[in-house]
């Protein structure tokens, strides 16, 4: 029980772009190691969209950022890759 809760937070995390990289890959590691644990993670961000505080604005920029299609090649090139060590 213990070790969901923890994936949980690390759902959480995740959800708000505030995992590391280590404790992402472990949280998918998790996910697809566990039956069921897509669902579950799902679960997860549903409860997370339907308690979190958003303001218009973010949700305008959030559904800016889903319509675009741009990979961090495309971005390095531009100069505006946001990512740290991928590229």
């Amino acid at each position: 029980m213990k070790q969901e809760e923890n994936i949980r937070e690390l759902a959480i995390q995740y959800f708000e772009g505030r995992i590391s990289r280590a404790d992402e890959k472990t949280l998918f590691e998790c996910i697809e190691q566990t039956e069921g644990g897509y669902g579950r993670f799902r679960q997860w961000e549903k409860e997370w969209m339907s308690n979190r505080v958003s303001d218009s604005q973010t949700d305008a920029e959030w559904e800016a950022l889903k319509h675009r299609k741009v990979s961090c090649k495309d971005s390095r090139r531009s100069g505006n890759c946001l990512h740290t060590g991928c590229c």
